[in-house]
């Protein structure tokens, strides 16, 4: 992401990850639409919260939708918003795998959705 140089990034602050810090491995957001309110949160490595990353992970081993909820979503206005956040694994050749083996080889990342609720 740092080399990305295409019209996506154009007028984007300099990319890097957060909270900074060594970690085994990383779960970044790359990709956020709409970006606007949402820049804040570009870079976040999911594997950095245990509320996240168990999302994720249930999302991966179980190949259906996860969802966690009371978590605060990063954003540029002064007030925090609650969320519940919604993941779905996405998997190298279409479909859910049929093991658990199978699933954790093939997974390539989640897509998601927080819903914000109403304050």
């Amino acid at each position: 992401m740092r080399a990305e140089s295409s019209p996506l990034v154009k007028g984007l602050p300099k990319f890097a990850i957060k909270p900074p810090g060594e970690r085994p491995e990383y779960m970044v957001l790359i990709y956020l639409e709409p970006m606007g309110k949402n820049v804040v949160a570009w870079g976040l490595d999911l594997n950095a919260d245990a509320l996240r990353r168990s999302a994720v992970d249930r999302a991966r081993d179980s190949g259906e939708i996860s969802a966690t909820s009371a978590v605060t979503l990063l954003r540029d206005g002064k007030a925090p918003a609650a969320s519940t956040l919604l993941r779905l694994a996405v998997y190298r050749g279409g479909g859910v795998p049929g093991s658990l083996e199978e699933r954790q080889r093939l997974y390539m990342g989640i897509v998601a959705r927080p819903c914000a609720s109403a304050r």
